[in-house]
Order: structure tokens, then C-alpha cells, then sequence
């Protein structure tokens, strides 16, 4: 099942929505920063301005396993999209949400490591004002506790806080994803929850409680 929703979504969501779940998804929570908004920064690789966004999460898993989760479309399509085409250098594909679609280039691919990709909206008529396509990136690293990917998405433009928000309810997406039972994903009651706390998280930093859940 695609996950439901996509990046930048805000429709039917409101911030600071409480989400339920057990201890151990509580101290998940607490240890996935929220995302950051950088406004304004340049990418070298498209020379577009624009923010770049960033999310980062580690995984009690070895990279191998997350590298398939992330980079296979019969297993992306159970946590983020559906994904068809060619994920190596060179290649195109497409990620169809339920509320819209992507696509790009992959630029670089080193497995268990690291993949680099255009990123264009199809909604966006205009080629992501002119400037165009953004710059995706998705690192692995071995640590201690498992596997960190950090994903970086570079000349974002439009609606900033709300495509952070989604990338975090994403890898939310792909931590239950990574935990539950094969061919499992998450529902869209808790893609959802994930989505509001980061937006909320995101538009007010400082807040009382933000980033402790």
C-alpha cells in the first residue's frame, strides 16, 4: 500500500494532533530530530536557490536493510509512494502519491550509502518557479545503534515547512515500515499524526514541548 498523503500536504491536518502508540515509539519519537529548515541556500549541484531541508533518523538496523527499504519500489511503495523506473545513475523515475507526483534523475548511486536525485513536481508548472528541478540526497551511515540516514532536500521552493513536515512523516513511515511485519506499512491516521507534530514543531521551534514527544 503507498503511503498515504505526500511531501508539502497540509489539507485535513491540524497542528499539534495528539498521536498514541507505546514506550518504545515514544523514545523513537524523542530520538528522530524534528526537521530543519534552512531558508535561502544554494545547491551547487543545480545552482538553484532555494531552502534546503533536512531530516535525520537512525534505525536499529545494519544499512543493508534500510538501503532495500529506501531504494526498492515494491518496498517503497509500502511506506512512501509508488515508485516506477530505474533507481540507478542515469535512470528516471516516478513516485505517484495520492495527492500528486514526482520524478527526477538519479545522479549518483553508491548502494548501502548513498543515492542522488533530481526532484520535480509535476504539479509545478512552471519548473519549480524557473529555477529548475530540486536536489534530493539520502545518505547511509553505519553507527553504533544501528544505520543513520539523513536526507537532504536542496532548492526547495513554495511551501518549505510543509514538504519538511512530510519527509519526517515519511521516515516515520519507513521506521514502522522497518519494524513491523513483512509487507507492512503505515495507515494513514498515523502518517497524518506524524505530519502535524512536525509541522507544528517546524513553523514554531521554540515552543513549549516541541521535539520532546
Amino acid at each position: 500500500m503507498a503511503a498515504r498523503g505526500h511531501v508539502g500536504t497540509e489539507a485535513g491536518t491540524e497542528a499539534g494532533s495528539d498521536v498514541g502508540g507505546d514506550a518504545g515509539r515514544s523514545a523513537e519519537r524523542m530520538a528522530a530530530p524534528w526537521p530543519i529548515v534552512h531558508a535561502g541556500a544554494t545547491t551547487t549541484a543545480t545552482a538553484t536557490d532555494g531552502a534546503r531541508l533536512e531530516v535525520v533518523r537512525t534505525f536499529p538496523l545494519p544499512s543493508g536493510e534500510v538501503w532495500s527499504a529506501v531504494t526498492e519500489p515494491e518496498r517503497l511503495g509500502r511506506w512512501f509512494a509508488e515508485v516506477t523506473g530505474d533507481l540507478r545513475v542515469g535512470g528516471t523515475w516516478t513516485a505517484t502519491f495520492d495527492q500528486g507526483a514526482a520524478s527526477g534523475v538519479v545522479a549518483e548511486c553508491r548502494p548501502e550509502s548513498r543515492i542522488v536525485t533530481s526532484w520535480r513536481w509535476h504539479h509545478d508548472p512552471d519548473d519549480n518557479g524557473g529555477a529548475g528541478p530540486s536536489r534530493l540526497t539520502v545518505s547511509l551511515e553505519p553507527v553504533a545503534d544501528g544505520t543513520r540516514l539523513a536526507l537532504t532536500h536542496e532548492g526547495v521552493t513554495g511551501n518549505t515547512t510543509g514538504q519538511a513536515a512530510g519527509w519526517y512523516a515519511h521516515l516515520a513511515g519507513l521506521a514502522a515500515h522497518l519494524r513491523g511485519p513483512a509487507g507492512e506499512g503505515p495507515d494513514e491516521a498515523d502518517w497524518d499524526a506524524e505530519f502535524a507534530r512536525a509541522l507544528a514543531a517546524v513553523r514554531d521551534p521554540g515552543a513549549a514541548g516541541a521535539g520532546t514527544f
